[in-house]
């Protein structure tokens, strides 16, 4: 009886320490970067809780414990899981929205072209490795080389988004130079074009 509940207490601090250690960062990471806690993760927590509840509430049916803890387990798992997958999501989200708020900006001439080479093979690396989670994912939905390709994807796309902001104080002058020079070309378009009228309707 005494192992049997050893065994609960372990598997339960298990599941506790790597709440702290992967689900909390993670989520706390999402919360930064889309503003919002997703609610798929939050059903997850949720369900861990209320099988640690069946627990105590029938502490004296080993069996039903050690069932209710493998039901928390999995649920932990799949928190884990969702946390990977919507983390990739939101970085390729971030990566589309940099390209589009810097699309004028040289970003080639940072660090003599490669933070531009560094954050575009960042990107491709991390959905090769995307793509290649989502194929297992078809296949088998829960087994532990799942979560390492999405783990994997995760980690080489949050890669990009550290580089690109540690950099992003460059990126902002370098896009404020473009915005000059697209506005000083306007402007001496414009120039140019007025000077040309008024020289043809001086000729007439």
């Amino acid at each position: 009886m005494r192992a049997a509940v050893e065994e609960c207490q372990g598997r339960i601090s298990a599941i506790y320490q790597e709440y702290r250690e992967v689900v909390f960062p993670l989520v706390a990471f999402l919360e930064v970067v889309d503003s919002e806690f997703p609610v798929e993760i939050l059903n997850e927590i949720r369900s861990i809780f209320s099988h640690f509840a069946r627990v105590y509430d029938d502490a004296s049916d080993d069996a039903g414990v050690s069932s209710e803890l493998s039901k928390a387990e999995r649920h932990l798992k799949r928190a884990i899981l969702d946390c990977y997958k919507y983390g990739c999501l939101s970085l390729s989200d971030f990566y589309h929205a940099f390209q589009k708020e810097y699309r004028f900006a040289d970003l080639s001439v940072i660090d003599n072209g490669d933070f531009l080479s560094q954050i575009t093979q960042n990107f491709a690396d991390g959905q090769k490795l995307l793509f290649e989670a989502k194929k297992s994912e078809r296949q088998n939905k829960h087994s532990d080389e799942l979560y390492k390709k999405f783990e994997s994807a995760f980690g080489k796309l949050l890669e990009n988004y550290n580089l690109i902001n540690k950099r992003i104080g460059i990126v902002h002058r370098v896009e404020r130079k473009a915005k000059w020079t697209r506005f000083w070309g306007t402007f001496g378009f414009w120039i140019s074009l007025a000077l040309a009228v008024v020289g043809i309707a001086l000729a007439l």
